[in-house]
């Protein structure tokens, strides 16, 4: 029998899920603290924020702006300091993130202009993802089904869950399973998502 990336995911899900305590969460959703973060000058909590903030769908439009400004202000004298050229390129990441056209320009011009061939590899690679972020965000956000006892972001994971896109099921495991509380209710979502994927592989 073979089984989909999906089902295997939703599995391992399921499995942690039962490990952890049935407490219901608050909405993880904080755009201060990832905001906070990239302001800081560490390269490794403006990386830990950019890699939660290209996993969470449409954010506020001041995080994109600050990478932006981050990018606009290292892209074009950066050495060959391997630290900062990774801290840049995931800020690249960030930008496409928002799933937004008008940011090609600006990634187009990082480029184009940047001395560093990694920092161009990456900024390049962006562009390319703005129209896969931009079909992610619109199902991360979807609204029709919301359910009032789940968070905003807690909804976010049942939409991502019960997409086909196998990569937002893998990044809701991801978020999920490092979360440190969790609503019951998505104990429900895990297990009508695995039953209907195991009938549909049965």
């Amino acid at each position: 029998m073979k089984i989909s990336v999906k089902v295997l995911m939703l599995f391992i899900v399921g499995l942690v899920m039962i490990s952890q305590p049935y407490v219901v969460s608050a909405d993880s959703s904080d755009s201060e603290t990832l905001l906070a973060a990239l302001n800081s000058r560490s390269s490794s909590k403006i990386k830990n924020a950019a890699k939660i903030i290209t996993r969470s769908g449409r954010l506020d439009d001041q995080i994109y702006e600050k990478a932006l400004q981050l990018l606009q202000n290292g892209y074009a004298d950066v050495d060959s300091d391997s630290k900062k050229v990774d801290e840049l390129s995931w800020l690249c990441k960030v930008v496409a993130s928002a799933g937004e056209p008008k940011y090609k320009a600006f990634l187009l011009e990082v480029a184009e202009n940047t001395p560093s061939g990694k920092l161009e590899f990456y900024a390049n690679q962006s562009i390319e993802l703005i129209a896969d972020y931009a079909e992610r965000n619109q199902i991360m956000g979807k609204d029709g089904h919301l359910d009032p006892d789940l968070t905003s972001r807690e909804n976010q994971y049942v939409n991502m869950l019960q997409s086909d896109n196998t990569a937002l099921v893998k990044d809701a495991a991801k978020l999920i399973c490092r979360s440190t509380t969790i609503n019951p209710k998505l104990y429900d979502v895990v297990a009508e998502e695995l039953t209907g994927r195991f009938r549909e592989i049965g």
